[in-house]
């Protein structure tokens, strides 16, 4: 943290990652404030180019490691959950659903040794979502 600030990493559409501090995120509308991880402009991050905001423990991270995939699930933060980005990156960890209105969805990592804190996806990114070990899949429209 910076000044009360989090971590937050946000990977775009086209595959750019964008490092920076926010308050306390929560999207309100189509787009946030991201002040620069170094001394850089805050920028204002229009959801509609976003695929996901990541909440992290540092801005580094380890390129090397992979998430637990044996990780347990736990009930502590929703239900199970499995997405598969329309670039065919896959992720897992516990959501509270899908929301019936809004642009986005927040995640929790299943591996407590994942530089990830939450994760917070945009729908539109989104081309598939399973909830529990038994659910089928659920397409996600695009807006």
């Amino acid at each position: 943290m910076r000044d009360g600030k989090e971590r937050v990493v946000v990977r775009m559409r086209d595959g750019r990652r964008v490092c920076g501090f926010c308050d306390s995120f929560g999207p309100r509308g189509m787009s946030f404030i991201l002040d620069g991880d170094d001394e850089s402009a805050a920028r204002m991050i229009d959801l509609r180019d976003v695929k996901a905001v990541f909440g992290v423990k540092r801005f580094e991270g380890d390129p090397l490691y992979r998430d637990d995939a044996k990780a347990p699930y736990s009930a502590r933060y929703g239900r199970p959950t499995l997405i598969e980005f329309v670039d065919g990156e896959v992720m897992r960890g516990y959501s509270q659903g899908l929301p019936l209105d809004g642009v986005g969805f927040f995640m929790f990592p299943c591996d407590p040794q994942s530089n990830n804190l939450w994760v917070y996806v945009v729908i539109d990114a989104v081309q598939r979502v399973r909830f529990g070990a038994r659910s089928a899949a659920m397409s996600v429209a695009a807006a």
